[in-house]
């Protein structure tokens, strides 16, 4: 475990494979920032531009901010964990487009805060996200840009009893909001939203097409959700999404089912559902 004394990190920090079992704990995330400003305009790739690299098994990051300070325009990563049975706890990713690069592996984050624009949570990881904040920076944010190219892979992203809504400095601009709660990277892009508030910044389809995707093969679904945006009886007809109406359907998409974390997630000390937050 290494503590982190407040402060603000102008670095590039990454946890290597060979380095599991690894926590940063910081003094909390208003106070503990790691920041960096690499992007595609300054001549970093996606993958290259991350200010937070996690490939490091059984990894824990908790109370500290993951900033790429670039800003809007153009692709630039905060954080990127490829890292299986990670774990992020009241931290705050924040940046504009690809914020989160969540990509390989099982992930969990809870009580996270998230900030971003375009396809800013992103990748084939196989995680869930808790009770935690989603927010939009720009009209036409879209959430989630999952990435799954085969029926053989089990990843997706689970976002449950979360809050998804537009970030604080755009509030007042929230009657031009027009976001959506995802669009497939790839074809087979996986994922689920339940038991969440989902605020009245979205367009009423809900879900948004990507290259030449249909929407035929994804796995997008919807179960118990509130809020001015949660009405789903203007969502796409793709043949891939369909609304969960049943909680026995639901518990597959819950933290023991899906990412079998009844296993290991009580190892870090971090609280979680282990199965529906609100049934």
């Amino acid at each position: 475990m290494i503590n982190i004394k407040p402060g603000v990190y102008e670095e590039y920090v990454s946890i290597p494979v060979e380095k599991p079992f690894l926590a940063l704990i910081g003094s909390g995330a208003d106070k503990t920032k790691i920041t960096g400003n690499r992007s595609r305009r300054n001549g970093f790739g996606t993958t290259d531009s991350a200010t937070l690299v996690v490939k490091g098994p059984n990894f824990l990051l908790q109370d500290i901010t993951v900033e790429n300070s670039t800003g809007p325009g153009t692709q630039a990563v905060a954080l990127l964990c490829r890292a299986d049975k990670a774990v992020f706890y009241k931290c705050k990713i924040t940046g504009y487009q690809d914020t989160l690069f969540a990509d390989h592996a099982r992930q969990f984050y809870r009580e996270c805060d998230i900030y971003g624009t375009v396809d800013f949570i992103f990748g084939d990881a196989t995680a869930i996200f808790q009770n935690c904040n989603l927010y939009a920076r720009d009209t036409g944010a879209v959430f989630t840009a999952h990435s799954r190219d085969s029926l053989k892979d089990s990843s997706g992203y689970v976002i449950q009893n979360c809050s998804l809504k537009a970030s604080p400095e755009i509030a007042t601009n929230v009657s031009e909001m027009n976001a959506y709660l995802g669009r497939p990277w790839r074809k087979f892009s996986t994922v689920i939203v339940m038991e969440s508030f989902i605020d009245a910044i979205f367009n009423p389809l809900g879900w948004e097409p990507m290259g030449n995707s249909n929407g035929e093969l994804v796995t997008y679904r919807e179960y118990h959700n509130r809020g001015g945006g949660a009405d789903v009886t203007g969502r796409v007809k793709w043949e891939g999404y369909k609304v969960i109406w049943h909680h026995e359907e639901a518990m597959q998409y819950t933290a023991k089912n899906f990412i079998d974390g009844d296993s290991w997630i009580p190892k870090t000390g971090v609280p979680y559902y282990g199965g529906l937050a609100l049934t």
